[in-house]
């Protein structure tokens, strides 16, 4: 086993958002996860720095099998149709850093005593993103989430966990000025109420929307 003490960067002059779990089993005293917030709307797009750290107190040895800070993109959903259960995820990105410094291979370390400050520093993939994403309604539920996860596993205990949701929200390029354009379709459906024809055309003002951008849906029918 290897004897480390885990010390770093001050708190002092940081604006952050914080995430924690405030009563921890044992020696451990306090495991916290905090992001540096970079606008004033707290929001990350493609390329950005993602720079925070961990705060973790422990009130004697503690030994650990691994410490690291995950930062995770990804898309769920799932949904029930009677009995039937449905589910399915799409992963966008996984990055990982280790907070033990020196630690080889699968070999144990002990924290010392006291309270640790670790920072951690991720960049947002440089790819096309959807924007954050939550929705829940009577048997269906999806999101898209990109989150900040540290977690300490120790030898036969549970691990402990801290975590912290990003909101992210991609930029308007040009590129994407075909999405500005209107679309329409129209659909023809036979008239139970009687031998002709009902066509229903709707149109919206854009082909695509961002997240809080409102739309416009016009809908017209006809009989024949």
């Amino acid at each position: 086993m290897t004897f480390v003490t885990l010390i770093s960067t001050t708190e002092t002059g940081r604006a952050n958002v914080i995430s924690w779990n405030e009563k921890m089993p044992g020696s451990i005293k306090v495991l916290r996860l905090q992001y540096d917030q970079i606008n004033e709307s707290n929001t990350f797009n493609s390329g950005d720095i993602v720079e925070g750290r961990v705060l973790l107190e422990v009130t004697k040895n503690l030994t650990v099998d691994s410490l690291f800070v995950k930062f995770t993109g990804g898309a769920k959903v799932y949904w029930t149709e009677g009995e039937s259960k449905y589910h399915d995820h799409e992963r966008y990105f996984k990055l990982k850093q280790d907070l033990t410094p020196g630690r080889s291979g699968k070999e144990r370390q002990i924290i010392s005593p006291g309270r640790h400050v670790l920072p951690f520093k991720f960049q947002l993939p440089e790819q096309n993103l959807p924007p954050s994403f939550k929705e829940k309604v009577s048997g269906f539920n999806c999101w898209i989430r990109y989150a900040l996860t540290a977690k300490l596993k120790r030898p036969f205990k549970s691990a402990s966990t801290a975590y912290a949701e990003l909101t992210f929200v991609p930029r308007n390029h040009v590129t994407n000025d075909h999405l500005l354009k209107p679309q329409n379709r129209t659909d023809k459906m036979k008239n139970t109420f009687s031998s002709g024809k009902i066509s229903l055309t709707a149109t919206t003002d854009k082909t695509g929307y961002m997240l809080g951008l409102s739309g416009c849906v016009i809908c017209f029918r006809s009989s024949s």
